[in-house]
């Protein structure tokens, strides 16, 4: 009887630590792989911006394209959202699209977060 209540509180125990613990979701920029931001384009226009990026392990997916714009240059991050606790450590290459569309003529420059402070730098011409 003994070993039942022992074994009992310790499944209790498992399961209010890992109801209590957030440390299964964490949400991380996905570093930039890639990107293939076309030449020129044109005002009022949406202009799509394929981004490949990596994600660290199977419990990884797609969150959101984060953009910071100052003046002319946009500073882009993808997030990407890590759900759960026992995941495969298995890195992915996956891609998205960043819509960009301006009412204003010029050139554009894009820095796009790749690991720790590296920076993918490009740019296009609108016009």
């Amino acid at each position: 009887m003994k070993f039942y209540t022992i074994f009992y509180f310790l499944i209790l125990l498992f399961l209010f630590a890992c109801h209590r613990n957030n440390n299964c979701l964490r949400d991380e920029v996905a570093p930039v792989i890639s990107v293939n931001v076309p030449d020129s384009g044109f005002i009022n226009q949406d202009i799509s911006i394929p981004i490949t990026y990596g994600i660290g392990s199977g419990c990884g997916r797609f969150e959101s394209v984060d953009v910071t714009a100052q003046g002319n240059v946009r500073n882009i991050r993808v997030m990407a959202r890590y759900e759960g606790c026992i995941c495969t450590m298995q890195y992915a290459t996956l891609e998205t699209s960043y819509l960009f569309r301006t009412a204003t003529p010029g050139t554009f420059y894009f820095n796009f977060q790749q690991s720790g402070t590296d920076i993918l730098h490009d740019s296009i011409v609108v016009r």
